[in-house]
């Protein structure tokens, strides 16, 4: 039986919750006061993140059954860091996830609450919402939390609001959980929480804290929750949650068996809708021609994801784009996605870079690696930095400098 089953029908919404079995009102202040810190643009199925990211049918099917698995499992409340390079999907596979266990079709829905961090702007790239969006999202789940949820708000002075990250994990979270689990008598069987892009919060601090207290407070507590959160690479994160692997586990999409698979998966079918939209030649495309292409990805999602973009130009021939593609020289060794980006850029010039840039992929890193590589900004100098700055250090030493960006360049270990 799952935690808090009482409840179907609520969703979270721009008006706090929609729920036809309860209603703050005046009788609840202190929710009505959760209200006014609610992210409402950070959750997985607002209209602000609008097209969501996804996956396409073929690809990522093992990890997301591995992830099930992990969801709908008899253990008790954990937490899962899902770790991957720039390009690997993990918010595709964040977003998937929220979808399936927001509309089981076999029992109580199993999602409780989602949050996805984005470097759009100052209020989704830090933790200043975060708690306070999940605890809102944990009142429109389970209409039976509302009057714990309304005390330890309003007990805490002089505002939980403007308190330490910590404090508001305590009171918004666990609290108010653990008053409904002991005094109501219900099952403690965990639900799902799906913290995405945790790299997007900004500083190297705020990250740590948010892992850490998290990890302290389902551990502690016994808090019948889970929490999956993705994140690029980075050597404190995982340390934390290396520290009760009986508790914690990483999931890393760069060690996944199935991605390259993955990749070719969803090149082929796109080339083959291509094909078939555009009433194309049946023979095409050829497979050296395809296996050409897949030589010159550098391990991500990106480079085949600009390359169907590339080649589907709506004013432009497929073939002629594909031979394009294949008579460019590839700029450096294809090990990266800035690598790519950068002969995208070339290849393809201003008019064509724009071209793919939509509104609602203008802020994702790929067209910024190619709008910076192709007018000469940032990403040159950042090469020329690491190797000219930072030539003279020891490999440990530059390991420990460069411990943040380790998604984009990791030195060679030193042991």
């Amino acid at each position: 039986m799952p935690f808090f089953h009482g409840l179907t029908n609520a969703t979270i919404s721009g008006d706090f919750y929609d729920n036809s079995t309860s209603s703050p009102g005046d009788k609840f202040p202190g929710l009505l006061r959760l209200k006014e810190h609610v992210a409402v643009s950070n959750l997985h199925n607002s209209k602000d993140r609008y097209p969501f990211p996804q996956c396409h049918p073929e690809t990522r099917v093992d990890i997301i059954q591995n992830l099930g698995e992990w969801v709908t499992s008899n253990r008790s409340g954990s937490v899962l860091l899902l770790e991957g390079s720039l390009g690997l999907g993990k918010s595709v596979i964040a977003q998937k996830i929220c979808e399936i266990y927001a509309r089981s079709k076999t029992g109580p829905r199993q999602l409780l609450a989602s949050y996805f961090f984005s470097w759009r702007s100052e209020s989704t790239s830090t933790p200043t919402s975060l708690i306070a969006t999940i605890a809102a999202q944990i009142v429109a789940m389970i209409p039976e939390i509302e009057e714990f949820m309304e005390q330890s708000i309003s007990e805490y002075r002089p505002d939980i609001f403007a308190a330490f990250f910590e404090d508001q994990v305590d009171v918004l979270l666990v609290k108010p959980i653990i008053k409904a689990v002991t005094e109501l008598g219900m099952s403690s069987a965990p639900h799902l929480v799906v913290i995405d892009g945790l790299n997007e919060c900004k500083t190297r601090e705020e990250r740590t804290m948010i892992l850490r207290t998290i990890c302290n407070a389902v551990t502690n507590n016994a808090l019948p929750l889970r929490f999956l959160i993705t994140t690029r690479p980075q050597p404190r994160l995982r340390s934390i949650v290396n520290n009760d692997r009986e508790n914690n586990s990483i999931l890393s999409l760069t060690d996944d068996a199935t991605f390259v698979q993955d990749i070719i998966r969803y090149l082929r079918s796109e080339l083959i809708r291509i094909r078939e939209e555009r009433e194309l030649m049946t023979d095409w495309p050829q497979e050296e021609d395809v296996t050409a292409l897949l030589n010159r990805s550098p391990g991500g999602f990106i480079y085949p994801f600009l390359l169907v973009k590339f080649i589907d130009l709506d004013d432009r021939s497929p073939q002629r784009q594909m031979e394009l593609m294949l008579t460019i020289p590839i700029r450096g060794e294809p090990t990266s996605p800035f690598s790519a980006c950068s002969n995208f850029a070339t290849v393809m010039g201003k008019d064509h870079i724009l071209h793919t840039i939509t509104p609602d992929t203008i802020s994702r890193p790929y067209h910024y690696c190619m709008i910076n590589t192709l007018f000469n900004t940032d990403l040159p100098y950042l090469q020329e930095f690491v190797f000219s700055f930072l030539g003279k250090l020891s490999t440990a030493e530059l390991r420990q400098v460069l411990m943040d960006v380790h998604s984009i360049y990791v030195p060679p270990c030193p042991y």
